[in-house]
């Protein structure tokens, strides 16, 4: 895919949500172009899709690759939401930088 310079989140809310109770992360593997990129994961929880993420923003550079990866004790969520595993109503990536990106298999652990 192509990304904005100013970055984007990929993603989609799910038909039904996600039980991740066993999980303890989340990860995707990432193959930059010919730019860097920066790779972000978020959820979003619960019937109002409240959005909780991580903040890590960790960086690839050009034609490299790298596995994101974001622990569930790492993200957070707005003061009076809770991360419940068995509720996960979204996944999103986030990437940047204009280049063209690979992102595959996005997965939890």
């Amino acid at each position: 895919m192509s990304t904005p310079v100013a970055g984007n989140w990929f993603g989609r809310p799910l038909a039904t949500p996600l039980d991740l109770t066993g999980a303890t992360m989340l990860k995707f593997d990432l193959k930059a172009g010919d730019a860097g990129t920066v790779g972000e994961i978020a959820v979003q929880v619960g019937e109002a899709f409240s959005w909780c993420q991580g903040g890590l923003w960790t960086w690839t550079n050009a034609h490299s690759s790298r596995t994101i990866t974001e622990r569930f004790d790492q993200i957070s969520c707005p003061t009076g939401i809770t991360l419940d595993r068995s509720d996960i109503r979204a996944v999103w990536v986030f990437l940047n930088t204009g280049g063209e990106v690979f992102i595959d298999n996005i997965r939890a652990e």
